[in-house]
């Protein structure tokens, strides 16, 4: 109810002064309805209904809005929590179409009621000035507001601007891993993860890069945390595994790829790395099964038809292990040790 009540208060007052908007208005960990946002916000909700009603018969066209303004929103207020947000600009553009009909309207009782005290010259100069100072002040922020939303670092930078967000330092975090900022990466999703304990995809990224940085003991912790926190994340079982498998720990590696496989069947590393895991406890059938797996799923796997032909050599399938490891060898040229275990098939 508090979110409710919150969300239609402050679509009303984004709709008015549109300024500091956000691509996130991020739900917080923890409401509280008797704070002062969410008790002027029931105060306001109250004040218009008590208005619209008093008004229904002098101006029936404030409780028209008012009404399907509520019931346009009813789906997105809140009562059924969906995502990250507590509200979304987005989701005002119907609800808010009345409200710029009845805004019409005002204007134009206005211009009816000012008819014999102001000549038209004088009424064409009061609105035409009041139009063309909103559509220069919206037009101003609109295109401050592209420049934005011009990449997405520009848009996340801004979104923690306005307000502590953790799906923003993560998405911040995402960006900088692709660009090899590893460092920063780091950075970023540790503050994701201490502003939502919970999240489980920033746990998972965090073990990652932690992995990528050598501390494979304090990654299995976050990676653990994250699986127990979304026990299908197949990425977060895989990369666990992985983990695991560089600590020795085969027993135990084996069983968390064996999730991400059962949880995404169409991941090529899942099944990549559950067939090395499977591989070094002997079991030559069941990891050549997987690195199959491994290829149908991604083709130019050439890790994945490197391992796969050499299992199939050690079967004495020769044939089949040439035709992989040609396949390994033709994806990736520099590939030194499918070219050597070709040449051993040969």
């Amino acid at each position: 109810m508090a979110i409710s009540l919150y969300s239609l208060a402050f679509y009303l007052w984004k709709m008015v002064v549109p300024v500091n908007l956000s691509p996130l208005y991020e739900l917080p960990v923890r409401i509280e309805p008797l704070s002062w946002p969410c008790v002027g916000a029931a105060v306001v909700v109250a004040t218009i209904s008590a208005a619209a009603f008093r008004l229904r018969r002098r101006c029936p066209g404030l409780a028209a809005v008012w009404v399907s303004y509520v019931v346009i929103l009813l789906p997105v207020l809140g009562i059924v929590q969906n995502g990250w947000q507590i509200a979304a600009d987005r989701y005002t553009y119907l609800a808010g179409l009345g409200w710029a009909l009845l805004a019409g309207a005002c204007i134009e009782a206005w211009d009816a009621a000012e008819r014999r005290r102001l000549a038209q010259p004088q009424r064409a100069m009061v609105l035409g000035g009041a139009a063309v100072v909103v559509a220069v002040a919206l037009g101003a922020l609109t295109w401050r507001q592209a420049q934005i939303w011009h990449d997405p670092r520009s848009l996340w930078t801004h979104a923690l601007s306005i307000h502590p967000s953790a799906v923003a330092h993560h998405n911040l975090g995402v960006l900088s891993a692709r660009e090899g900022e590893v460092a920063e990466a780091l950075r970023q999703y540790r503050q994701a993860v201490a502003l939502k304990p919970d999240y489980a995809e920033a746990q998972t990224h965090l073990g990652v890069a932690l992995y990528q940085q050598g501390e494979l003991v304090e990654a299995t912790r976050y990676l653990r945390q994250a699986v127990a926190l979304r026990p299908d994340n197949a990425e977060a079982q895989t990369n666990l595994g992985v983990a695991l498998y560089q600590q020795d720990d085969l027993v135990e590696a084996a069983k968390h790829l064996r999730h991400a496989v059962a949880s995404q069947a169409g991941s090529a590393e899942a099944h990549y790395n559950l067939g090395l895991v499977l591989e070094q406890q002997g079991q030559l059938a069941e990891a050549a099964g997987h690195y199959r797996g491994a290829v149908t799923f991604k083709p130019d796997y050439a890790e994945a038809r490197n391992n796969l032909g050499a299992a199939l050599m050690q079967q004495g399938h020769l044939a089949e292990a040439a035709e992989h490891l040609r396949h390994a060898v033709a994806s990736q040229p520099g590939f030194a040790e499918a070219q050597y275990n070709l040449g051993v098939v040969l």
